[in-house]
């Protein structure tokens, strides 16, 4: 069953979870089987046992799978022509989130006066053809849910 957090102390270890059922249902830290700590307002997955949950998962939200016709989602899009366009710049790094990388491609690029543009450059189209050519779901799980920061 699916519900959400209703609430959670620390100090009891107990809490509340009001399923999509508008059922309430009391659980125990015990039950929990997250690495991070139940909060209000998480979507959870759990078996329900005469209104107390047990074998309480965090729900995780699907990716997505861009449009109905099979194009690709608009970060991956986007990300995949600027990192071809402006890969020296870093600027797909910036859409993705991916800060830190961002700033050392522009830095390299601008601080080397264009000289370290040409690598950063080759970089940015290596990753834009990577990107374009990853599945909607392949690209959602490596750049946006882990994070990794090169290729």
């Amino acid at each position: 069953m699916k519900g959400s957090i209703l609430e959670f102390s620390i100090q009891t270890n107990e809490g509340l979870i009001s399923s999509d059922d508008q059922q309430r249902y009391r659980f125990t830290g015990s039950e929990w089987r997250a690495s991070e700590p139940p909060t209000r307002g998480m979507r959870v997955d759990f078996e329900p046992r005469d209104l107390v949950a047990t074998g309480i998962f965090r729900e995780v939200a699907p990716p997505p799978t861009g449009s109905p016709t099979g194009a690709p989602s608009g970060d991956k899009l986007a990300a995949g022509l600027c990192a071809i366009f402006l890969g020296c710049l870093g600027v797909h790094k910036f859409i993705l989130g991916l800060t830190t990388p961002a700033i050392i491609m522009l830095l390299v690029s601008v601080l080397t006066c264009g000289y370290g543009a040409i690598p950063m450059g080759i970089i940015g189209l290596i990753e834009g053809i990577i990107y374009l050519t990853r599945t909607d779901e392949e690209f959602h799980r490596i750049y946006v849910v882990e994070k990794k920061g090169w290729f």
